[in-house]
């Protein structure tokens, strides 16, 4: 088995709570769309144009911002508001000021590891709006590097790796999304551990993956031990 020369975490929903505060959001959008459509259509609607504006707006509480207003002046079809306008913003600065909520186990299992292999943080998104989850996480301290990119892709982790002068082959990424932390890095020939959450992001479901080309664990408090053979 080659070692392991660099472990590398995701952070929204593997390292602390971030899924909730837009699934939170969406249901303020429900309510506040009532009078105009059901919360069915409301949810479909938010859902499409979200994974639409990826390719203009990128990732974060901005983009979905932007999204939950164009999503509502849509389905009002300019009846909309100025106090729905308002709300709508009210609720992207509450979703940034949320506090972050670190999962249970990730401090002991971050203490643990660096004394075996340094730690990367890779994050997708806005930088300030990332930056700003980082520090208030308190996590940073566990993490020799800490890289905010627009997206994840392969190309992005061959980027990312070649910058460190990392071998794929030595390389290990932990995350909660199939798409954008585990099979780029599998096709890269890296390792991958994916640790799933209860609801995940539609744009990150994957159909049918091989399940036996990575591994998965059901917390992060198990990762010690399904690295320790990799780590000597």
């Amino acid at each position: 088995m080659m070692p392991i020369d660099l472990i590398a975490f995701d952070a929204d929903d593997t390292l602390w709570e971030n899924e909730q505060h837009y699934t939170a959001a969406l249901e303020k959008l429900c309510t506040l769309l009532a009078p105009f459509a059901n919360a069915e259509h409301v949810r479909k609607a938010l859902t499409e144009a979200d994974i639409h504006n990826l390719q203009y707006y990128g990732y974060g509480i901005k983009a979905y911002t932007l999204t939950m207003l164009e999503t509502a002046s849509r389905i009002a079809n300019n009846q909309l508001t100025g106090e729905i306008v308002d709300a709508i913003l009210e609720e992207g600065k509450r979703m940034f000021a949320e506090p972050i909520v670190v999962f249970e186990h990730v401090v002991e299992t971050l203490e643990c590891l660096p004394k075996y292999k340094p730690l990367m943080l890779i994050t997708r998104g806005e930088i300030f709006e990332q930056e700003h989850r980082i520090q208030r996480s308190g996590l940073a301290k566990y993490f020799t590097y800490i890289e905010i990119v627009r997206t994840k892709s392969q190309e992005i982790y061959r980027q990312v790796l070649a910058k460190y002068h990392i071998s794929p082959q030595r390389f290990v990424m932990i995350g909660n999304s199939l798409k954008s932390d585990i099979l780029p890095v599998v096709a890269l020939g890296g390792r991958a551990v994916y640790i799933p959450i209860p609801n995940p992001w539609q744009h990150d479901v994957v159909e049918n993956p091989d399940w036996n080309s990575f591994d998965h664990i059901e917390h992060i408090g198990l990762l010690p031990n399904l690295l320790q053979p990799f780590l000597d």
